[in-house]
């Protein structure tokens, strides 16, 4: 096995694309590309800094440029024998280590953490020295009035944070955790549970302000940072001792520190064949054993976790009724319930009847005609998103632009 075979599954297996490692080396991205191509031989010095970057142990990268000239050939077949051992260690390497590196972050340096990020020491010190001017508060009412405090990161921070979701996007999340997961939405969520004859939900109240700095830090130390690293990224994920709506981050944080539940649940539950998936804060768990029967067993691991669940909100459903997953229906494939669907069609109707401008005065006299085309496109490809059955929706609305640019 080449070294270039090795970057190449470090660097997919930490999830950078070839332009990210060049820019974190200070090399082109061709560069990397004909190194993982075994067009080019990296120096010392370059293999070293890619060991650092990826915590590869130097003497798989090294081990080979070490080995000396044989000068009889008694020292040739030694060097055979080494040469068979060194590509034993690699294979063992990649097969072994590569994959448990995968699934922890393992920080163990500042100076691994900065070169991950592609970010200075100076620049993340900065702003942590400001970090209470680094971010907004703002409310603003939920679908039902009630005003929910929010936390915008400024731009630095955003950065930062940015940079520390593509750090996450290493750790090896169960399909469990789907909420603000890298390819998971609340399709593939749903899709987890439909056409079951037992759905249970159930809602975490106050869960992003109950997700306190301990928990992060611990979150951290439990994937093997360090304790420096652990205190720093906790900083840069948290706001006012807890991890706030609104930070880029805390989708992910707050599936991190849903792991030790993750973990008695899938104890509690795979031994009944039931399925079971985080949404943020909101569970749904579905199979065909009845769910109501470990309701008190469910309670109980909540009971004993930093997490209190909304009894008001808890629902067991059978498949002889409408049974949900985050908004959308699960009785078949994923959808929007009759309800919402009739709405949008005689919304779509009206507007190819009488045209958009009469339908906005008549309606809605004080929304910008624009963004409420906007949102009528963003409504309709959601339903195409969620279920294919759903084009019908899309068919409605090109007439309605085709009438418009009439």
């Amino acid at each position: 096995m080449t070294n270039g075979e090795i970057i190449k599954i470090a660097r997919t297996n930490s999830g950078h694309s070839q332009d990210d490692l060049a820019e974190k080396l200070g090399v082109t991205k061709n560069y990397i590309s004909q190194l993982e191509n075994n067009k080019k031989v990296a120096s010392v010095e370059f293999l070293k800094k890619i060991a650092e970057l990826y915590s590869i142990p130097t003497i798989v990268l090294l081990w080979d440029k070490m080995l000396p000239q044989a000068q009889t050939p008694e020292e040739q077949t030694i060097i055979n024998d080494l040469e068979v051992l060194i590509e034993k260690t690699k294979h063992q390497y990649v097969g072994k280590y590569l994959e448990k590196k995968s699934k922890k972050l393992r920080l163990r340096s500042k100076k691994h953490l900065f070169m991950q990020l592609g970010l200075s020491e100076e620049f993340v010190n900065r702003i942590i020295d400001n970090f209470d001017n680094e971010y907004s508060t703002f409310s603003k009412p939920d679908k039902k009035g009630k005003p929910r405090d929010f936390t915008d990161p400024h731009e630095d921070l955003r950065v930062i944070q940015k940079r520390i979701n593509k750090l996450l996007d290493r750790i090896d999340f169960p399909s469990s955790i789907q909420g603000g997961m890298k390819g998971k939405s609340i399709v593939s969520n749903a899709s987890l549970h439909a056409n079951k004859r037992y759905v249970a939900n159930y809602d975490i109240s106050g869960f992003f302000p109950s997700i306190k700095s301990g928990l992060v830090y611990d979150a951290f130390i439990a994937q093997e940072c360090t304790a420096d690293i652990a205190r720093l990224l906790t900083r840069l994920t948290t706001a006012n001792g807890c991890v706030p709506q609104g930070f880029l981050t805390s989708p992910k944080i707050s599936g991190l520190v849903l792991l030790n539940i993750n973990n008695r649940l899938e104890k509690l539950l795979a031994p009944y064949g039931l399925q079971f998936s985080f949404w943020i804060d909101d569970l749904t768990i579905s199979g065909n054993y009845d769910t109501k029967k470990l309701e008190k067993k469910i309670a109980e691991i909540f009971q004993y976790s930093p997490f209190d669940l909304n009894e008001t909100k808890t629902k067991h459903t059978d498949s002889r009724s409408k049974q949900e997953s985050v908004g959308l229906v699960i009785n078949t494939s994923p959808n929007k319930d009759a309800e919402y669907k009739k709405k949008l069609r005689s919304e779509l109707i009206a507007l190819k009847k009488y045209g958009v401008d009469s339908y906005i005065a008549e309606n809605y006299p004080d929304l910008d005609k624009a963004a409420y085309l906007q949102s009528l496109k963003g409504r309709v490809g959601f339903m195409v998103q969620i279920n294919e059955a759903n084009q019908k929706f899309r068919v409605l609305l090109q007439d309605v632009l085709d009438k418009e640019n009439a």
